[in-house]
């Protein structure tokens, strides 16, 4: 069963683990590349956020910043269809 797990201080943000052992990171933290990159004192709100994906083996894809809300829904949904038997592949 998937599950949500909250991002501890200081991150901001929220991992998604999926049925088919995929994970998802979705963080907007001043360190993330986001719209509160690098900002003093950055708000709990951002309009774009950082995206990781790990495979069930723990390999990481390279982050994706400056996602949109549209844009990591659609990472979600393209994560959780990937079948457990196929080769890991690279988003574009």
């Amino acid at each position: 069963m998937g599950k949500f797990t909250y991002s501890e201080y200081p991150n901001q943000g929220f991992w998604v683990e999926f049925d088919n052992g995929y994970k998802m990171s979705v963080q907007w933290a001043n360190v993330n590349y986001c719209s509160n990159r690098l900002k003093q004192f950055p708000s709990n709100e951002s309009t774009t956020a950082e995206v990781s994906i790990f495979e069930p083996s723990g390999k990481q894809q390279e982050p994706l910043g400056w996602q949109t809300v549209e844009q990591v829904l659609e990472k979600m949904q393209e994560t959780a269809s990937i079948s457990t038997g196929k080769k890991w592949f690279a988003f574009v």
